[in-house]
């Protein structure tokens, strides 16, 4: 299932693809009825893919964990534009924090983050007056970013953030945007005792889960989550064998191997004790 894209005056699919961290052909994927990347025209819909799609040998083991980081913006990506919505201009949320995208709440980092997508000063002058407007890449680009600096913020918080199950990740990262989770301390600290169904009924008492029920239907599924939270299982240790210990005769170092004794130019350790030990002394 893919999202869409309508094609602007000055779009071009490798820019589309450059701002969603993926390549052409990933894009030429889900739109089989492009056969010519260069002919596309303005008004345009075009399918943008809505999780990474890797490529991998298949002689690659498959392991049970998660995605790794550098991906996990864009994994993420879909739930966040689907609780936070799209807003191609600046508008007022209901606490009255001005926001723009996929839930970017202007603040006095705002300006580096914008940096960090992509935008110039310019960029980001204009889009924060409201006389320049944000396209669906220029959103999505901005919110990649804006999701890799929450889940950094939310491991401050729970340290074994990037060591839970993709579900947990999410409801952690959901709740880090809604601004509840750092409002639920106490919920916070069940999370790094290993106590999750505590910190699911405890994160529930928050006063606007109580109070809105848009809200509470939204933190309900935050709390399923933390309620049936695990660790991934950590990646396999190396197989390679340890160094075989070594024993010092005559001052050289002899490394006794997995039988005979060897050293580094394959004399045994026994000829080599021999052909140590000192001549006995010529008759004067």
């Amino acid at each position: 299932m893919s999202d869409t894209h309508k094609i602007e005056r000055g779009d071009t699919l490798s820019g589309i693809a450059t701002s969603l961290g993926i390549t052409v052909e990933q894009l030429l994927a889900v739109n089989p009825n492009i056969t010519d990347p260069d002919k596309i025209y303005a008004g345009q819909a075009i399918n943008l893919p809505t999780a990474p799609q890797v490529k991998q040998p298949v002689t690659q083991r498959i392991t049970t964990q998660p995605v790794h980081q550098t991906n996990e913006p864009l994994y993420y990506f879909p739930h966040i534009r689907k609780v936070e919505g799209d807003a191609s201009l600046p508008y007022q949320d209901t606490n009255g924090h001005w926001t723009v995208g996929h839930g970017h709440k202007f603040s006095k980092d705002s300006p580096e983050i914008f940096t960090e997508a992509g935008f110039t000063p310019e960029d980001y002058a204009a889009i924060k007056a409201g006389t320049r407007s944000m396209s669906l890449p220029d959103q999505m680009r901005l919110a990649l970013v804006d999701i890799k600096r929450k889940m950094n913020s939310v491991t401050k918080v729970v340290p074994r953030f990037h060591e839970f199950n993709p579900d947990m990740k999410r409801a952690l990262l959901d709740a880090e945007y809604r601004g509840d989770l750092r409002l639920s301390p106490k919920a916070v600290g069940f999370i790094n005792e290993d106590k999750f169904p505590e910190a699911s009924v405890e994160y529930m008492n928050f006063q606007e889960a109580r109070d809105r029920e848009s809200i509470r239907k939204r933190m309900q599924g935050n709390a399923d989550a933390f309620a049936e939270a695990y660790y991934m299982p950590s990646p396999p240790k190396s197989s390679t064998p340890e160094s075989p210990p070594s024993k010092s005769i005559g001052g050289l170092s002899i490394k006794e191997g997995y039988g005979a004794p060897y050293t580094s130019c394959g004399i045994s350790a026994a000829k080599m004790s021999k052909n140590l030990r000192p001549s006995p002394p010529k008759p004067g």
